[in-house]
């Protein structure tokens, strides 16, 4: 308590804390916001590749863990590079939004690659993600018109990701 100069004080920092990191959050999902309102109201747009567009479920990790997910899937031009699997042909960037603990919110992305069979995309991918729980992450999906089913996998955490379409009369309610 001696960098403290009025202990008092105390609640006071605490609150002025959770203050600046409640509007640090807010403005960290404010980017992804803006894609996931843009992809919910072009979710009918697409109908030669319709697993483009907004996602919505949970993580589930086997540590028990577990939290709200949403996702824009986007279709990309492959890298010139693709090294990890330039056997695939459909290349996706994956926006992720996922929450912990209910009031912390992480933003990060993935590029996916894989093939079509069928009604059924299956991708494959991987991120280094930063801070706590982070490393590199390997993403495996399959992806229909209306649902969103992974595994994730890292040295510290393995899980699954639940999701399903989002639309702009879902987003309503």
């Amino acid at each position: 308590m001696k960098y403290i100069k009025n202990p008092h004080r105390l609640p006071i920092y605490f609150c002025e804390i959770v203050l600046a990191l409640t509007i640090l959050a807010a403005g960290g999902c404010s980017e992804f916001s803006q894609h996931y309102e843009e992809a919910i109201k072009n979710s009918n747009l697409n109908p030669a590749d319709p697993i483009v567009g907004a996602w919505d479920g949970q993580w589930v990790s086997d540590a028990g863990h577990s939290g709200g997910l949403k996702c824009v899937l986007e279709k990309i031009q492959p890298p010139t590079t693709q090294t990890i699997h330039p056997t695939l042909t459909l290349t996706y960037r994956a926006r992720f939004h996922a929450r912990f603990m209910g009031i912390l919110s992480m933003d990060y992305d993935v590029v996916l690659t894989g093939d079509k069979a069928g009604d059924t995309t299956h991708l494959q991918g991987s991120q280094t993600i930063s801070g706590f729980g982070g490393g590199l992450y390997h993403y495996d999906a399959k992806v229909t018109p209306t649902t969103f089913d992974a595994t994730y996998k890292s040295q510290s955490d393995n899980g699954i990701f639940r999701m399903k379409r989002e639309s702009e009369s879902l987003a309503k309610h």
